[in-house]
């Protein structure tokens, strides 16, 4: 019975799960979507995505050693398959923000029917290229190239957080709940570079103990090495800026398919994703309770309304809604920019990048304007413009999916490079990029482009200066 049923599986059985169960989702969304809500052809998008994963079926929900791109085929999947079915389920009702119009959710379907369609494609392209290129590699880790910048940069890290405390007002314990009912903003000069030390003294110290390990490992083979390794992985998740689940979830995958490229055994390999899974999974239900439900945040009711999460579902993961919202955004940008798009663009990209921040205008960027229109006046910048309404921005309707594409692009190539580099140092940077790049559909392009820059641009430097400094050493 078993051997019948993988065969009508197939070898890709989570595209064959995942496809009829699309499909099943267009019915029961093409029944149940009324008429004259603007999401009659909703159905459209789960029915085509759950059948090219049926017909097409080269992405890989189960390859570890593609962060990005696994991130990227999950969130294809919460998109295009589950959040239809659960706005359907919930009556399409919209909790939060304006109503954008009938004739701006037709938009809406019809570009991301466009944008599943092209990413889709793309995304299936660039597995079979970088897996046969992956396949004529033979990856190869080793460890630090020494430890003295590493060392510095941990100390002036650790020195500036408790000498500068006010510039960590926005930080918290993850089982610290006071106060969530606000967002605590630290604007005070020069609190942007002390974040990024500290930021970068925390990754070091989880680099240097993890290179400990690895060392340790390769000397004799051991669980211990491995769980050694991840915990202190673990404990730099839990100090978080306004307890941010991207803050948690980003740093725990970096570190965490780190250690899995280098403790690389079988053996190794499902002890550390069941611990991610576990306590990942665990982190980002507790925290995601406590900042919709926790005092002053949100009616604990809401945890069974389908209406509620239809809503929440869509915002997170940038739904029709959303992307209506910035289609009808699109004549404030007009008024604002007109042919100016590059200035758009510039401020889009660099409003959170350290050094260049102070060159943008943070009151005219995207997300600003799209807020502007998402609430009716200047209330919040607390939802996200999606990549793809981006998109129409700076090159037009018929070119919008460009700049979605060149993230899924980017998540590919930085999951490659990441086997690509030896060092332990270069190998995290390409995954924290990876990662992010993964996040398209969740993320716009400023949390995006503003992670690659100040995490792994700059700590690529500081990884160039480790080494010619470990030179320098030898040399005397």
């Amino acid at each position: 019975m078993d051997k019948k049923i993988n065969v009508f599986l197939g070898k890709y059985k989570f595209n064959t799960i995942l496809g009829l169960l699309s499909i099943g989702i267009a019915f029961y969304v093409a029944m149940f979507t009324k008429t004259d809500t603007g999401y009659e052809w909703y159905f459209l998008i789960p029915g085509v995505f759950g059948f090219l994963l049926l017909i097409v079926r080269p992405l890989s929900f189960t390859d570890t050693g593609s962060i990005g791109p696994l991130i990227l085929n999950y969130t294809m999947v919460i998109k295009y398959s589950i959040s239809p079915l659960v706005s359907c389920l919930g009556g399409y009702h919209s909790w939060l923000g304006r109503y954008p119009g009938e004739d701006n959710i037709n938009k809406a379907i019809l570009i991301t029917f466009y944008e599943m369609i092209v990413l889709f494609f793309e995304n299936v392209y660039l597995t079979k290229k970088y897996r046969r290129k992956q396949i004529n590699n033979v990856e190869i880790s080793k460890p630090l190239r020494g430890r003295v910048v590493h060392c510095i940069i941990i100390v002036l890290g650790f020195a500036v957080l408790f000498a500068m405390p006010s510039a960590f007002m926005d930080y918290r314990f993850l089982f610290d709940q006071t106060d969530l009912a606000t967002t605590i903003r630290v604007d005070f000069a020069g609190s942007g570079i002390y974040k990024t030390l500290f930021t970068f003294a925390r990754y070091s110290l989880v680099l240097v103990i993890v290179d400990f390990f690895y060392k340790r490992n390769l000397k004799r083979d051991s669980a211990i090495n491995i769980i050694g390794a991840f915990i202190p992985t673990l404990l730099n998740c839990l100090y978080v800026s306004n307890l941010s689940r991207i803050g948690i979830f980003a740093p725990l995958l970096s570190c965490a398919f780190l250690i899995i490229i280098l403790f690389n055994t079988p053996k190794a390999r499902k002890t550390i994703l069941y611990g991610i899974g576990t306590i990942g999974l665990l982190f980002i239900i507790y925290l995601s309770f406590v900042k919709f439900f926790g005092e002053g945040r949100g009616d604990t009711s809401n945890a069974t309304s389908w209406l509620w999460w239809g809503d929440t579902l869509n915002m997170y993961f940038t739904g029709i809604k959303e992307t209506a919202i910035g289609i009808k955004a699109k004549s404030l940008i007009n008024e604002t920019y007109g042919l100016n798009r590059i200035a758009l663009m510039f401020n889009d990209c660099f409003s959170n990048v350290s050094f260049i921040s102070n060159l943008t205008n943070h009151d005219i960027n995207s997300n600003k304007l799209y807020n502007i229109v998402y609430f009716g006046g200047n209330i919040s910048v607390s939802q996200i413009c999606p990549n793809i309404c981006e998109g129409i921005y700076y090159f037009g309707t018929a070119l919008s999916v460009v700049w979605p594409a060149l993230f899924v692009y980017l998540s590919h190539l930085f999951s490659y490079k990441s086997h690509e580099k030896e060092y332990i140092d270069l190998k995290f940077i390409y995954i924290y990029s990876a990662i992010y790049c993964g996040m398209i559909l969740m993320l716009n392009s400023a949390m995006i482009v503003c992670n690659i820059i100040n995490i792994s641009v700059l700590y690529a430097v500081v990884a160039f200066i480790n080494k010619k400094v470990r030179i320098g050493v030898i040399k005397r």
